[in-house]
């Protein structure tokens, strides 16, 4: 069930995600929003999430590509694994933050919404979280082989 559950469930997610992804870019209500934005960039997230789970712990081991044998994948993976999951949560994050200055004075903060800034701040989120994550390229791995753990560097 492990490994048939999540080949069923993750093609709904993303099907279910890009149904979600069009009504967002069809709306003219949140036309030029950000929380268009923001719901946009969580669903791109979403399905990047949904992708790297399938693909990097159960399609590619079962056809015999296993990334998770050699080092520097592992390392990537881990890296890249943890950024999308905190992705999610600083997206959360930005959206409150918004919508706070948005409540308190928008008049004040119009500039929070325009995509340029949108979008840089998105990016400064991502390399902050990616500096954060940079300790995975830094650890040990130990790797279980044949009963007894193996230390690499």
């Amino acid at each position: 069930i492990n490994f048939y559950f999540p080949l069923l469930n993750v093609p709904f997610g993303l099907l279910f995600n890009s149904i979600c992804f069009y009504i967002f870019k069809k709306s003219r209500k949140l036309n030029r929003t950000s929380i268009r934005f923001y719901n946009m960039a969580l669903l791109c997230v979403g399905n990047i999430a949904l992708i790297n789970s399938v693909l990097s712990i159960q399609f590619l081991p079962s056809i015999g590509i296993n990334f998770l044998n050699q080092h520097i994948w592992c390392k990537i993976l881990s890296f890249f694994k943890q950024l999308i999951d905190q992705l999610f949560s600083w997206i959360y994050v930005l959206i409150i933050i918004d919508r706070f200055f948005s409540v308190i004075n928008y008049s004040k903060f119009k500039y929070l919404s325009q995509k340029k800034f949108l979008i840089l701040f998105l990016i400064i989120t991502i390399l902050f979280i990616s500096l954060i994550n940079s300790i995975h390229f830094m650890d040990q791995i130990e790797i279980f082989k044949n009963g007894k753990f193996i230390s690499q560097e």
